[in-house]
């Protein structure tokens, strides 16, 4: 678990900092918020998501994952979409300025009441649409910025709004600069957890999605579709989901060369655990030769590309079983299910370069595995690592990564025999 001391400081919950966060929220974005729901008890764990969580989950998770790709620190970064600032304000410590916009004014007023509170003095905000803001910035900023970042923002938009704001972000990026993207929902996987919450939703056509609204299990959903004067348009600013479709035709067919980290990240795979769905979605693929980048394989599309970025992110390389004694060996979907005594012997494609090796566990493994390379040890997977791993709280598993050696071609998994209990490890690749 990382030392608290080295990274941005996170709101305490129930501190007088979280509680006038709260407050200034009541008095922003929520002024006309219905009295009886401010009354009641879902109002509270709602306030302390957007107050606490969201940052949390930024300063926690975002960051490493930013740093690890090049992005520990920038200059100029540009957030699209800033809610409430809790992004901002955990990206506001990585860069030297931040120019961040929101188009509803009570959000942004939230936004300025949270830096102001929380002391964060190198951002500008701005009210403003993503098209006209990112003009703007360029205007503004002639020889570039640093990184762009649109996070859980491009399913709010259109469709036209999408191209524009990807294909304006991306040239806004000086040479070198990073475009960020994160927590967007995957329309190519079968169920929409971020709006509607029914299977299939987003692969039907607005028209019938529209109609087929009022199956929703999510009350704010249903109603706001059918009280909405255009409710395709409504459809897209609750949140319709994106794949890799959009970005090519924003940004070309090689965009994907351009991806240096995505949401197959050690840090993210302890953020959101892998998804039986998600290994399927990237096995059809596979199959098929088709040329499906990690990134849109998961439920929620995380990627950061560089430009001038050439396939420095290779796809994640599933090993082949070589051979496998003991028992109890179970592979289906990505997932290893192994014995006390159980061995297994994997073979992968020789590299000739170092890679990382990503290993994930159920948080309460009841036994302990050890994973060899050619011979050499490389790490242990028990209970102590995985308790050492920083992860969300509503992660079932946790992720693990360690240097893969350049050439390396064989990978050994054993569990000590006269233990009781099965390993089980959702998710081994080494990329």
């Amino acid at each position: 678990m990382p030392d608290d001391a080295a990274r941005p400081r996170t709101i305490r919950p129930g501190s007088d900092e979280a509680r006038a966060i709260a407050d200034a929220f009541r008095a922003t974005y929520l002024a006309d918020a219905p009295a009886e729901w401010l009354a009641s008890p879902e109002a509270e764990p709602e306030l302390e998501h957007e107050v606490v969580t969201r940052h949390a989950d930024c300063v926690r998770f975002t960051l490493p994952w930013l740093a690890s790709a090049g992005l520990g620190r920038v200059g100029t970064l540009v957030e699209v979409g800033c809610g409430t600032g809790a992004k901002t304000a955990a990206l506001a410590t990585i860069a030297d300025r931040v120019l961040a916009c929101e188009p509803s004014e009570p959000h942004l007023a939230a936004a300025r009441a949270r830096l102001e509170l929380m002391d964060v003095r190198n951002v500008e905000l701005a009210t403003s649409p993503a098209g006209r803001f990112l003009r703007d910035v360029a205007a503004r900023c002639p020889d570039g910025v640093d990184a762009v970042v649109l996070y859980a923002v491009l399913e709010h938009m259109t469709l036209d709004e999408r191209d524009e704001a990807l294909g304006l972000a991306w040239g806004l990026l000086r040479d070198g600069g990073a475009l960020v993207v994160q927590e967007t929902p995957n329309r190519l996987l079968p169920l929409d957890a971020h709006t509607s919450d029914l299977p299939f939703f987003g692969y039907l056509p607005d028209g019938l999605a529209v109609r087929y609204a009022d199956r929703s299990p999510r009350r704010w959903f249903r109603e706001g579709i059918a009280a909405a004067g255009d409710a395709e348009a409504a459809l897209y600013r609750s949140g319709r989901g994106l794949s890799q479709h959009e970005f090519e035709l924003a940004l070309g067919r090689g965009f994907a060369d351009a991806i240096v980290a995505d949401g197959w990240s050690v840090h993210l795979l302890n953020r959101d655990e892998v998804h039986e769905d998600e290994f399927h979605l990237r096995e059809w693929a596979a199959r098929r030769g088709l040329a499906l980048p990690p990134a849109f394989s998961r439920y929620w599309i995380a990627l950061v590309a560089r430009k001038g970025a050439n396939g420095e992110l290779r796809p994640p390389a599933a090993p082949a079983v070589v051979a496998a004694r003991g028992g109890g060996l179970d592979l289906r979907s990505g997932e290893i299910l192994l014995d006390a005594g159980g061995t297994l012997e994997l073979e992968l494609a020789p590299a000739p370069v170092a890679r990382e090796l990503v290993v994930a566990a159920d948080r309460d493994l009841a036994v302990p595995v050890a994973v060899e390379v050619d011979g050499d040890a490389l790490l242990v997977v028990d209970a102590a690592a995985l308790g050492r791993v920083e992860a969300a709280e509503w992660c079932g598993s946790r992720a693990l990564a360690a240097p893969f050696p350049a050439g390396a071609s064989r990978l050994v998994l054993s569990v000590p025999a006269g233990r009781s209990g099965r390993a089980r490890l959702p998710y081994l690749h080494v990329r």
